[in-house]
């Protein structure tokens, strides 16, 4: 059968520029393509799981289900970061509180059918749960589209930011440089951090994302080298290779 690439079913966000300004980048830009980059690791990553998860055969069931768990820490503790910190202070620079409710409020729509998802992994992790991939596939389509629909809204809310002008956000680089810090601090170097480089294509948008992210040369190797090795296991069912290079899913149907 035809390869099968985590291009589907949940669509990635496009460069939200518009057309003839896709060479020229200010701040909202910016932050606003590198967010999308960041959406598009977690829509690669539940695409994954979303097309492998009726075809993991029983040894493989315990490393699919940590790449599983994985993926919700990290959406979790993406959201966590933008309603605790990201969103608050870009209300403050804005001058009008409530501007970000709409996508905390998204937030709420997905919320429940996400922490069902990750309460039946880790039932199925802990023994308690006999894992069955339809009622995995059951879950995400309880909150997927919402959740997805959301990721791809709220990159039109951080171009639309633009209307305040650079003089009233002139400390928003710096705050949306923070928030990728504290993110790659949290993430894990052996877990999160690698869930982020074997999500990330780094031939997307013509080879664009190659350097992110933003870290030194030597420590980008180190991840990619040596700490990815600690958990190979849970890496062959993300969708892109060590070097973030897109491949054929790992459990696809049998011919």
């Amino acid at each position: 059968m035809a390869p099968v690439y985590a291009d589907h079913p949940f669509k990635l966000i496009p460069d939200p520029r518009p057309e003839g300004e896709k060479t020229v980048n200010d701040m909202f830009d910016d932050v606003a393509t590198e967010m999308a980059c960041v959406h598009n690791c977690l829509i690669r990553g539940i695409n994954a799981i979303y097309l492998q998860a009726p075809h993991i055969k029983p040894a493989d069931q315990k490393p699919f289900l940590n790449f599983a768990s994985l993926w919700g820490k990290m959406i979790n503790m993406h959201h966590k970061e933008e309603e605790v910190v990201f969103f608050p202070n870009i209300e403050k620079l804005a001058g009008e509180p409530g501007i970000m409710e709409d996508n905390v409020e998204q937030h709420h729509l997905f919320h429940e059918g996400l922490e069902r998802y990750i309460a039946y992994v880790q039932a199925c992790l802990e023994g308690k749960e006999a894992y069955d991939g339809k009622t995995l596939v059951g879950f995400i389509d309880s909150f997927g589209a919402i959740l997805t629909q959301h990721l791809t809204d709220e990159i039109s809310t951080l171009m639309g930011l633009r209307k305040y002008g650079t003089e009233q956000f002139k400390e928003y680089p710096a705050l949306a440089s923070k928030l990728g810090e504290a993110a790659l601090a949290n993430a894990g170097s052996t877990t999160g951090i690698i869930f982020v480089m074997t999500c990330l294509d780094v031939n997307f948008e013509n080879g664009r994302w190659t350097d992110f992210p933003p870290i030194p040369w030597i420590i980008n190797m180190m991840f990619r080298y040596i700490h990815f090795w600690v958990h190979s296991d849970w890496w062959k069912f993300a969708p892109c290779d060590r070097l973030g290079s897109m491949r054929p899913l790992h459990a696809v149907p049998e011919e």
